[in-house]
């Protein structure tokens, strides 16, 4: 709401890149972006290069439940762990997420070095079966280059970012 209240939202055909420090909170950031335009009905495309697919649909249930992600991840019924009441508010959260936000956001797991165009291609397999709205990629700098400038990856990766802000204009997604 405090993107919203500033930004006024994000347009669609737009183009965002959001950077910062190593561990600063990016993905964070974008994950909570993503989960929050699906949980309001937008179809949001996830692609997550660096983490694995299973750790994020964990994320996104402990971040619904408003469930530490640790606890989850600790398990039992430790101090740390999931007591009755973490776990009751896990299935109530899982019940939900999967009738209620689950369909409208889909996430698409890589390799880092990837190419553009195999993740495209991928993103144009959903579009098949449904309108995408936004669509978040984590993260950019691992995405493989399609261009080779020997010494120059900084132009490689300009050149996928422009390909990227393009592909989110022609289909007028939030990028």
């Amino acid at each position: 709401n405090a993107l919203d209240d500033i930004y006024h939202g994000l347009e669609r055909g737009s183009y965002t890149v959001v950077t910062g420090m190593v561990n600063g909170g990016k993905s964070t950031l974008m994950f909570n972006i993503a989960f929050n335009m699906a949980k309001a009905g937008y179809n949001v495309v996830y692609v997550s290069i660096e983490k694995k697919a299973v750790p994020i649909y964990t994320r996104l249930l402990a971040l619904h439940a408003l469930v530490d992600y640790n606890r989850i991840k600790v398990g039992g019924k430790s101090e740390r762990g999931l007591s009755d009441y973490y776990y009751q508010k896990l299935v109530e959260a899982a019940n939900e997420l999967k009738n209620n936000i689950k369909p409208n956001i889909d996430v698409i797991q890589v390799a880092q070095g990837t190419k553009l165009s195999k993740i495209i291609a991928e993103i144009e397999k959903i579009k098949l079966s449904k309108k995408i709205d936004v669509i978040v990629v984590d993260y950019l700098g691992v995405i493989g280059a399609e261009t080779h400038h020997p010494g120059r990856p900084d132009l490689d990766e300009a050149r996928t970012s422009q390909r990227l802000q393009a592909y989110g204009r022609i289909n007028n997604f939030v990028t």
